[in-house]
């Protein structure tokens, strides 16, 4: 693995090999086509990127849309502690049952990131389920 010497988890390393940056005006086109959103709320999520997350649910954008590992903007706030970008996507109406290209969910991923019961249970109250 690339990067766990320093100390990173399987998210921040994925973020690390896979990164991908946005222009800011690239927010601002009016090309509102479907794949071109979900694109730009990938990559916006790919670090997080809270406000361009929201800005790009609220026109539109597929909150289930996956990177090519699998990983939803969900999964990917959750991995990189993003707790506020996460509520809001769980409000929004993200599925927390979707599974990544390696089997895992989102309590998967809260576990192997590290994140408290208490987080791990505002995902279960919200409907994620344990494998």
């Amino acid at each position: 693995v690339l990067f766990r010497s320093k100390g990173l988890n399987k998210i921040e390393e994925n973020i690390l090999i896979n990164r991908r940056m946005i222009k800011d005006d690239e927010v601002n086109t009016k090309d509102e086509d479907t794949a071109d959103i979900n694109t730009r709320l990938i990559n916006a999520s790919n670090p997080p990127d809270d406000e361009k997350v929201k800005e790009l649910i609220e026109k539109g954008a597929d909150i289930n849309t996956r990177e090519e590992n699998g990983y939803t903007p969900v999964m990917l706030a959750l991995g990189m502690g993003h707790w506020d970008l996460v509520e809001y996507l769980v409000k929004k109406g993200a599925d927390l049952n979707l599974k990544n290209n390696n089997g895992e969910n989102i309590i998967d991923i809260a576990k192997s990131s590290g994140v408290s019961e208490l987080g791990i249970n505002f995902l279960k109250k919200n409907g994620a389920k344990e494998q």
